[in-house]
C-alpha cells in the first residue's frame, strides 16, 4: 500500500520539470502618459536697483570760517614797530540753522542759518573788537563733489568798540544787507552720512554809521567750512 508521504513525493517529483520551465508573472506596463516639455531652469529673482535714501524735508545744516574784510577801519601801531589791522565786516564766525525745501532730489535746496561774528586786536595799552550777528539765506545747487551757493546776508547792527587808548573808536553802525557767494568741495563718509565741504565765500556789503554818518565798503573774502546732516 503507498503511503501518503510516496504520493506526495511522487507528485512533486513529475511537477519540478514543469515548474522550473515557468516564468515570473509580471503585469503589463502602464500605457503612456500625455507629453510634457522639458522645462526650463528656475531663474534667480530680480534685484533690486540700488537707490540713495530719499532727502529729508529739513536737515540740521551749520557753517564756520573766517572773513577778511578790504576796508580797515582801525590801524593801531604796537611798541615794537608792529601794527595791526581791524576791518569791517571781518572775523571769525559760527553759525547753525537749517537746510530745507530740496527739489530735483536734494540737489537744489535752501539753506537759512543765524550765528556771531567777531575779531579783535589787542596791545598793551588797549584793544578794539569788532561784533555783530549775521543771518543767511542762500539757494544751494549740488553738483557732487562741488556745491555752489547764492543768497543774501543780513547784519544786525555790527558795533565797534575799544578799551584803553581806543576807548574813542567806539562806532554803532545799522543794520546792513550783502550778498553772499560759494563754491565749496564736498565730501560724504556713504550715502546718507551728514555732508561735509568747505571753499571760498565772497561778501559784498556796506557798513554806515548809525544815524546817518559816513558809508564803508564792508566787502570781504573768507573762507568757509560746512556741515549739512544726511
Amino acid at each position: 500500500m503507498i503511503s501518503a508521504r510516496s504520493f506526495l513525493l511522487t507528485g512533486l517529483a513529475l511537477l519540478a520539470p514543469a515548474l522550473a520551465g515557468a516564468q515570473a508573472f509580471a503585469p503589463p506596463p502602464p500605457p503612456p502618459g500625455p507629453y510634457a516639455p522639458p522645462q526650463a531652469p528656475a531663474q534667480p529673482p530680480p534685484m533690486a536697483p540700488v537707490t540713495s535714501p530719499p532727502t529729508r524735508p529739513v536737515r540740521l545744516a551749520g557753517t564756520m570760517g573766517i572773513d577778511v574784510g578790504f576796508t580797515n577801519l582801525i590801524e593801531a601801531r604796537m611798541s615794537d614797530g608792529s601794527k595791526q589791522t581791524l576791518a569791517a565786516n571781518q572775523g571769525f564766525f559760527v553759525s547753525v540753522g537749517a537746510a530745507f525745501l530740496p527739489l530735483l532730489d536734494g540737489r537744489l535746496e535752501t539753506q537759512a542759518t543765524i550765528g556771531i561774528k567777531g575779531w579783535s586786536i589787542d596791545a598793551s595799552n588797549g584793544s578794539a573788537s569788532i561784533v555783530t550777528f549775521p543771518l543767511e539765506v542762500l539757494e544751494v545747487v549740488h553738483v557732487d563733489p562741488l556745491r555752489f551757493a547764492a543768497g543774501l546776508v543780513y547784519l544786525h547792527r555790527p558795533s565797534l568798540s575799544g578799551k584803553g587808548v581806543l576807548d574813542a573808536v567806539d562806532t554803532n553802525f545799522d543794520s546792513s544787507l550783502g550778498v553772499v557767494l560759494e563754491a565749496d568741495w564736498t565730501w560724504r563718509a556713504r550715502p546718507g552720512a551728514p555732508l561735509l565741504g568747505f571753499g571760498p565765500r565772497l561778501i559784498l556789503q556796506k557798513f554806515q554809521v548809525r544815524g546817518g554818518g559816513p558809508v564803508f565798503d564792508a566787502n570781504a573774502l573768507g573762507f568757509v567750512m560746512s556741515f549739512t546732516g544726511g
